[in-house]
């Protein structure tokens, strides 16, 4: 996994954060990002699915997708993203 890839690369493991829905709420608030236009997008990939994966491929269309929800996921507390700090080995 992850840390023993870090281990051989002579990484110790600092600290991990574990990120909450509030980097998200916060790029709401700045108008970075807009949840509402990605559930719209969400909602016209579903309803043209069959159309975007004949152009695009099954791939293209699922990586959309995922990308699209992932955000959502974050905000609602679905996903929990983190934040890991390494430091190199003496």
């Amino acid at each position: 996994g992850l840390e023993a890839a870090a281990e051989a690369a002579g990484l110790a493991l600092h600290s991990i954060d574990a990120l909450a829905s509030e980097w998200r709420e916060r790029w709401i608030e700045d108008e970075i990002w807009d949840p509402g236009q990605d559930l719209l997008a969400l909602a016209r990939l579903d309803r043209r699915r069959d159309a975007l994966v004949e152009r695009y491929g099954t791939f293209a269309v699922e990586a959309a997708r995922n990308g699209l929800l992932w955000g959502i996921y974050q905000l609602l507390g679905k996903l929990r993203p983190a934040a890991y700090v390494w430091e190199r080995r003496a």
